[in-house]
């Protein structure tokens, strides 16, 4: 089992919290986390058990997990702007504890958003960017997984499930800035009954079988509120007029992720130009692919990284 390193590093005025797998003389890989707020830190060391083909960084952005638990950041620090420049910093540190002049670049989710835009403005220090669950048009995404649920599931539909269905009305066109978190969070319940979207339990499944889970990860998994408003930036993301990638571009997408709809990426995918692009697609897999599909994950993953040795 690969050895890590916990390391608070100082960032931009906070402790934050870095989980570092050291492999020797391989390339270093930064995993930007989702949610906002979902630290990845209680299953790095599942997720991480079988990589020995790069150096991983998983750390937890301001205001999540063991960063917030540290450092206690009030919902007004805790920006895009604020995350991008901690993201510099991070790995500006990094780089230098390693030797690198360049990383390689994953992002997740909520973090697909964050390492998209710091690929784009910094591709300097970017070898490549791999988007997992990534995320193009957020609206457009909800739309294209609404609509499949009704049209794959409404048959199915009990009472309690017509009922949330009305509090969405007319999803996500009715979903604003003050009723995001209860629209998302309704959206996200049924979707998770019928296997659309990944739950907390799909985590909780891996953390007690993880190497790097501690007690404290749990407090710290309950204190995600003061992440909640950066659904607004959220809400109205695209990415979609943005073509030109100076840094190679890889997807990584579950075949079944309705959660941000594979399909809305692929589409996007085609349009971008990059000195090199390559989409993957794992099978059986939703938004997490490399919890539901861990072996294709980093069978992929690993191809990916050699090319940067």
């Amino acid at each position: 089992m690969p050895k890590f390193i916990e390391e608070y590093l100082s960032v931009n005025g906070i402790e934050e919290c870095t989980l570092q797998f050291p492999v020797n003389e391989k390339p270093l890989l930064i995993y930007v986390h989702g949610g906002p707020g979902q630290s990845m830190m209680p299953f790095a060391g599942w997720l991480n058990n079988k990589i020995d083909f790069a150096t991983v960084v998983y750390y937890d952005q301001r205001g999540t997990g063991r960063t917030q638990l540290r450092s206690k950041s009030t919902a007004e620090t805790i920006t895009f702007e604020q995350l991008l420049d901690d993201l510099k910093e991070t790995i500006r540190i990094l780089k230098e504890k390693y030797h690198k002049s360049k990383v390689i670049l994953l992002g997740h989710s909520w973090g697909s958003i964050l390492a998209t835009q710091y690929a784009l403005r910094y591709p300097e220090e970017v070898a490549c960017y791999i988007g997992v669950g990534q995320v193009i048009d957020h609206r457009r995404s909800e739309k294209v997984g609404y609509d499949h649920l009704i049209e794959s599931y409404a048959s199915q539909f009990d009472e309690k499930d017509r009922g949330m269905l009305k509090k969405l009305g007319d999803y996500p066109s009715d979903c604003t800035y003050d009723n995001a978190y209860e629209m998302i969070t309704t959206m996200r319940d049924l979707q998770i009954k019928y296997k659309l979207a990944a739950s907390a339990a799909d985590y909780l499944k891996i953390a007690f079988h993880s190497s790097t889970f501690r007690l404290k990860d749990l407090k710290a998994m309950r204190q995600i509120m003061q992440n909640i408003h950066l659904l607004e930036y959220m809400l109205d993301y695209s990415v979609e007029e943005e073509k030109d990638y100076e840094v190679p571009v890889f997807y990584l997408l579950g075949k079944d992720d309705w959660q941000v709809a594979r399909v809305v990426a692929e589409e996007y995918f085609d349009t971008i130009n990059a000195p090199k692009k390559e989409i993957f697609l794992i099978d059986h897999a939703g938004h997490i692919p490399n919890v539901d599909q861990p072996d294709q994950f980093n069978k992929v993953l690993e191809k990916i990284v050699s090319e940067y040795q």
